[in-house]
């Protein structure tokens, strides 16, 4: 390790937060895909990332990613499931979190838009867990684009060195490593701990 991390930088989904299930139900879809697949067609697709950087509107999404992704399921009833994706934290990451921010600046980067961040933030109550939260709806700036790790490091005031960014997509670690922070895949809680053990961070 080139610097003693500092700050602690987290994806949400996966990561802190649960998720019900893959972003492509297989109930939406004529022929069901794989968890991996559906996470590959979803990070890939232009309707999700103009939505997550703030490009599209909610109802314009709802209705591009149906006709984009062929999804057998009504506008209305799409918005609603996709709104209720977010489950809420895993057991324990609040504790975690709460004792991590003792000793390290926190911060969350998430590919999420308008539907779930006010969810997120103020209903969750993430905005009292971290110092700083980066949306990529808000920021412009989608993951792994190496531009958004260096606009998030440039606004907590980190060398990226000092930085040790986690998340459950490797396409997103290896984004954040190419920004020269840090970086590791964890899934759920158990191996967010992990990796904060293997470099030092305990909270």
């Amino acid at each position: 390790m080139d610097a003693r991390v500092t700050t602690l930088l987290f994806d949400l989904g996966g990561v802190l937060i649960e998720l019900d299930g893959s972003p492509l139900k297989d109930h939406w879809l004529e022929t069901p895909v794989s968890y991996a697949d559906a996470w590959l067609r979803w990070g890939q697709s232009p309707v999700v990332k103009a939505f997550e950087t703030g490009i599209m509107t909610a109802d314009e999404f709802v209705e591009r990613i149906i006709a984009e992704q062929g999804l057998l399921i009504s506008a209305e009833q799409f918005k609603q499931e996709f709104t209720r994706w977010p489950k809420g934290l895993f057991t324990g990451a609040r504790e975690l979190l709460l004792n991590l921010r003792k000793d390290y600046t926190l911060g969350f980067y998430s590919n999420t838009n308008e539907l779930h961040l006010p969810w997120l933030t103020k209903d969750l109550g993430l905005e009292s867990l971290f110092d700083y939260c980066f949306a990529s709806y808000e920021i412009g700036y989608f993951k792994p684009d190496t531009h958004g790790f260096a606009y998030a490091s440039d606004k907590m005031g980190a060398d990226p060195r000092s930085i040790l960014f986690i998340d459950d997509n490797m396409i997103n670690v290896e984004g954040a490593r190419k920004a020269g922070l840090h970086a590791e895949k964890a899934f759920e809680l158990e191996e967010v701990k992990a990796v904060l053990h293997k470099y030092g961070c305990t909270g």
